[in-house]
């Protein structure tokens, strides 16, 4: 450390912070390209990725045959992904993992814009290490695409480039519904930076063409599904105001997530505080850009608590660049006197060793954010059996694995039959026999066996055990069977 130190002081002063930034800028490459396919698809990855392979084998270009509650823009990206460098999980993350990392120079000029290159540095230090950033580079999870778009329409508006403001914001809205959260940020950003009607005219234009294109796109659609609007208000249950009992539950959650975000509760604790104390010494002058960040950022937490939006970690991953420049900004505003400059310090050291400390953990999937580290292992292996060893028109009944089974089992090489119920299982593989007929129960849901086995004795079948799949940890993940008339069993 102290070779590296001496080497940037005999640099030239002002390409000092230049050189810490391309040093950080690829100890955050590092980390997001670090084996991006060490880990299994979260389900929301299948389920993307079975779309986009409805797209790319042209079965179904335009997704009429599904209920599809997201824009289209990452799932066609997706399925260009899957065209240019075949279908498998490391292709379909490949798009995160650039977005990721194109995210980090976007922030740097965004940041030194809004305020200078000196918290402009100290924010990518910190993103670039941060676990809860990078470990959703290797995910093919619409949050890092929508992350980046969003941030870079703000720079196209900070850089007075309003048309590319506009269209990388009408980008945001083709990744995910969730970027109508950042409408009162952009318009703040606009009512700062336009001065000319000409300007609003421009960001509008380029606003429209990804709005025009999206909404033609679901129209497509309307005859034969509804509009993925209305179809993620089905999915998610429904938007409404949260009783008010329940306000201090998901306030808790909210807090274990950012202690997870931060790697630590006690540096979140900290990140936090600055914030609030951003916020309050800016209150007098409302108009600038720290208080229209700490208290946008402050808004969005307390809506995931009033609002029935669920406090799941990748909803905070727009945000999080915003928490932590606040965090830093209220830093800076710490006393100027020499102990003030100790406390910015050392509250500074605090956060970055906080955080870089989680890497080692964040790299082996022991940390609780991001996409699926250790549940859904050995899905792949179970799926592999049915692709080289399940004769051909092999029954697969499913109840928890449906998504998986559409993207693995692509080829219709095996009839995947959802049951409902264990006597519908029972009933219609009574039917099927001879036919081979298997079922893959999860380690977590062994409790729903007995009531299988129960329903399949009353038509005289019975569960043969054919293989159990394992974690990297040596724990069991899933069991195949074979469902066997019972004097067969044997």
């Amino acid at each position: 450390m102290s070779s590296s130190k001496s080497a940037l002081n005999h640099l030239p002063r002002r390409f000092r912070k230049e050189a810490v930034l391309v040093i950080f800028l690829l100890i955050g490459w590092a980390l997001r390209a670090w084996d991006w396919n060490a880990f299994p698809y979260h389900p929301d990855e299948a389920l993307y990725g079975y779309w986009a392979r409805l797209i790319a084998s042209g079965r179904d270009p335009w997704l009429f045959s599904v209920y599809v509650d997201k824009p289209p823009l990452f799932i066609y990206a997706l399925a260009g992904a899957f065209k240019l460098l075949g279908v498998s999980e490391a292709s379909a993350r490949v798009l995160n993992v650039f977005a990721s990392f194109a995210l980090l120079p976007v922030l740097w000029a965004l940041f030194r814009r809004w305020f200078d290159d000196t918290v402009a540095l100290a924010a990518v230090v910190v993103l670039a290490l941060a676990p809860f950033e990078f470990l959703f580079a290797p995910t093919a999870l619409t949050d890092p695409f929508l992350a980046l778009w969003v941030f870079a329409s703000l720079l196209g508006v900070a850089s007075g480039n309003f048309f590319a403001g506009g269209l990388a914001g009408g980008l945001a809205y083709a990744s995910k519904q969730q970027s109508v959260l950042f409408i009162p940020i952009a318009l703040f950003a606009m009512l700062k930076q336009a001065s000319r009607p000409k300007d609003w005219l421009e960001f509008v234009a380029g606003l429209g063409i990804p709005f025009a294109l999206v909404t033609w796109w679901d129209s497509l659609r309307w005859a034969f599904r509804p509009s993925f609007w209305d179809r993620s208000i089905v999915t998610y249950g429904g938007i409404y105001l949260e009783p008010v009992a329940r306000w201090g539950r998901k306030a808790i959650e909210l807090g274990r997530l950012l202690g997870d975000a931060f790697s630590i509760w006690p540096a979140a604790v900290v990140a936090v505080a600055l914030l609030l104390f951003l916020l309050g010494k800016t209150t007098s002058r409302w108009r600038g850009w720290d208080f229209a960040l700490a208290s946008f950022s402050v808004a969005y937490l307390l809506l995931h608590i009033v609002v029935s939006f669920r406090i799941w970690d990748r909803y905070l991953l727009p945000l999080y660049p915003l928490l932590v420049l606040s965090a830093l900004r209220g830093l800076q505003m710490l006393g100027r006197d020499r102990r003030g400059k100790q406390v910015r310090r050392l509250l500074f050291l605090l956060l970055v060793v906080s955080i870089a400390a989680g890497i080692p953990w964040a790299i082996e999937g022991k940390l609780p954010v991001g996409g699926e580290h250790r549940l859904h292992q050995g899905i792949a292996s179970a799926a592999t059996f049915f692709e080289e060893e399940a004769p051909p028109g092999s029954v697969l009944y499913h109840h928890w694995l449906g998504w998986y089974w559409d993207y693995y089992l692509f080829d219709d090489r095996v009839d995947l039959r959802y049951y409902f119920t264990p006597e519908y299982l029972a009933e219609n593989s009574e039917k099927v026999l001879p036919q081979p007929a298997f079922i893959v129960i999860p380690a977590w849901e062994t409790k729903e066996r007995a009531p299988i086995e129960a329903a399949l004795k009353y038509r005289g079948l019975k569960l043969r055990l054919l293989k159990r799949f394992y974690r990297r940890d040596g724990s069991l993940s899933f069991t195949l069977y074979e469902i066997v008339r019972r004097e067969s069993a044997s």
